[in-house]
């Protein structure tokens, strides 16, 4: 058994200066061994104190414009017999967009368009988790095709 450590929208330091001050202990006393972040991770440096407690496999969140040479939009991970899809959900800059549109002019989105739109990147892989971020939003169920998704 492995333990993972998820997190997402850290926004370091476009909204915060650090990480939260639970993070890191927290990660340690439950000896995580992988960590995944679903993006807006906004800086580098947020990765690399990461690394020092374990491994991280990032994707690219809006926010992520300084690293998008180097952090993919979306990412499959196998960790033993598990496929882990992730994502940070905002999918493209149209999308993002109109997403702000519509919640600037129209109201809130339905939490489901994001969860929606994250599962429909992995249609075409077969992974049993979906990892995403994005709408600051936590949440973990099966909702789409007996897929774990969750948002940290």
């Amino acid at each position: 058994m492995i333990t993972i450590g998820i997190l997402a929208d850290t926004h370091i330091p476009d909204r915060k200066m650090k990480l939260h001050p639970e993070i890191i202990p927290l990660f340690e006393e439950r000896k995580v061994q992988l960590i995944l972040h679903a993006g807006d991770i906004t800086l580098q440096r947020v990765l690399n104190q990461l690394e020092q407690m374990a491994p991280v496999i990032a994707v690219r969140g809006n926010r992520d414009f300084l690293m998008s040479h180097k952090i993919p939009l979306k990412q499959v991970v196998t960790v033993g017999r598990v496929r882990i899809g992730m994502t940070h959900g905002h999918e493209n800059w149209q999308k993002y967009f109109r997403d702000k549109y519509e919640q600037l002019f129209v109201g809130p989105g339905k939490f489901s368009k994001w969860e929606n739109r994250s599962a429909a990147m992995f249609d075409n892989d077969a992974v049993d988790v979906i990892v995403f971020g994005h709408n600051h939003e936590p949440l973990i169920r099966y909702p789409i095709d007996g897929r774990l998704i969750f948002n940290p």
